[in-house]
């Protein structure tokens, strides 16, 4: 167990992760690999570290982090919680200094992505393609795609709001 600082800047570690279900008969943790992704800023949690995620919590959604109890993690020390809901990551550090560390640096992050998407705001994206296109009206990049024998083209565009998306898709959304 233990955190590091990779080589491509990445904050990872070691550390044990409380299970989901109540399948498992006997230790309801197991030892995880976790790793902040700056790129995308989302914890992801693996089996290892070459291993796919099969936890991925966005850092911009976490609406909690904090220190459990001994109480309140069955009785394991150093453990911790991650909440984006409905997503719930509890995990417990080897020590007290490696929590200190994870909680720190976790809630830098999540301020940090946070902030830039604030700032940035999210980047909604839909495809248009063949006669659809045309009758948007939207500019973007054009592709040449096959379907079903026939060449058409497509026309892909990024949207600053899920509003300016909804207003250009096709076909209108459906009121009930």
């Amino acid at each position: 167990m233990g955190k590091k600082q990779t080589a491509d800047g990445l904050f990872a570690g070691w550390m044990q992760k409380r299970h989901q279900s109540s399948k498992v008969l006997g230790s309801q943790w197991g030892t995880r690999y976790f790793r902040v992704c700056e790129e995308k800023g989302r914890l992801h949690v693996s089996k290892g570290p070459r291993k796919e995620a099969n936890t991925i919590v966005s850092l911009s959604e976490v609406g909690h982090i904090g220190r459990l109890s001994q109480s309140e993690s069955g009785g394991v020390r150093h453990a911790f919680e991650v909440v984006a809901m409905p997503v719930r990551v509890i995990a417990a550090a080897r020590d007290e200094q490696e929590l200190e560390r994870w909680l720190e640096h976790l809630n830098a992050r999540v301020v940090y992505w946070r902030e830039k998407w604030r700032n940035d705001g999210y980047v909604w994206a839909y495809s248009l393609t063949g006669e659809k296109m045309r009758e948007s009206g939207l500019g973007g990049e054009e592709n040449k795609v096959d379907i079903d024998g026939e060449e058409s083209t497509g026309v892909t565009r990024a949207c600053a709001s899920p509003q300016e998306g909804a207003r250009a898709a096709y076909p209108p959304p459906i009121s009930l």
